[in-house]
């Protein structure tokens, strides 16, 4: 799977990845919003895992133009006091809220890229 990580930590962006290429995938980062924008220039993915903290281009901008590309997008975001355990995704994307495991991050992608392909599937399998 070919993979975009997007986080302006780049101890936190080395770490995610190693963890991705270990298990098998492409992986291309970014540390900032416009590198993002010119990976997708270059580039297509499969996923993107976008932390919501990136600077220099609005993660509203940045989420319209995964989804516009087709890419699933994993969105990290910070936890929020109150927090009820509710999420605001669009169809395509998931949210992921700090703290979490390494393995939670992969259950999280691995549960949209399902869902992106159930969906792709029905549009495409009108056979019986």
């Amino acid at each position: 799977m070919k993979v975009l990580i997007a986080a302006a930590d780049r101890d936190l962006l080395k770490s995610y990845q190693k963890l991705w290429e270990l298990e098998g995938n492409e992986v291309t980062t970014a540390f900032d919003g416009l590198q993002v924008m010119a990976c997708f220039r270059d580039h297509t993915f499969d996923l993107v895992i976008l932390d919501e903290t990136l600077p220099r281009v609005g993660v509203e901008r940045l989420a319209k133009l995964i989804r516009d590309c087709g890419a699933g997008l994993l969105r990290l975001r910070g936890r929020e006091e109150g927090f009820s355990g509710k999420t605001e995704s669009l169809p395509g994307e998931t949210i992921l809220r700090y703290p979490f495991l390494p393995g939670e991050l992969f259950e999280k992608a691995e549960a949209l890229m399902e869902q992106i392909r159930k969906e792709g599937g029905e549009e495409n399998h009108e056979e019986g």
